[in-house]
């Protein structure tokens, strides 16, 4: 994912977090992807948009939807 990137220990949850996206992504559907979490992004807030709720709970565990 990022190969340059060199996981330090307290930041496996960032790399876990956009990893969820990428896998949402992947999922969904870019065209589907952006413009919902750009909508939800005003409807919600940032904090309180689905894509990001989800991506929360994958921080500190990884993310399923990567399997």
């Amino acid at each position: 994912l990022f190969p340059l990137l060199e996981v330090e220990s307290g930041r496996q949850w960032l790399i876990n977090h956009e990893r969820a996206h990428i896998a949402q992504i992947d999922s969904d559907g870019a065209w589907n992807f952006w413009p919902k979490i750009i909508f939800d992004y005003f409807r919600y807030g940032h904090h309180a948009s689905p894509y990001e709720i989800e991506a929360r709970q994958y921080e500190q565990v990884g993310s399923s939807r990567l399997s």
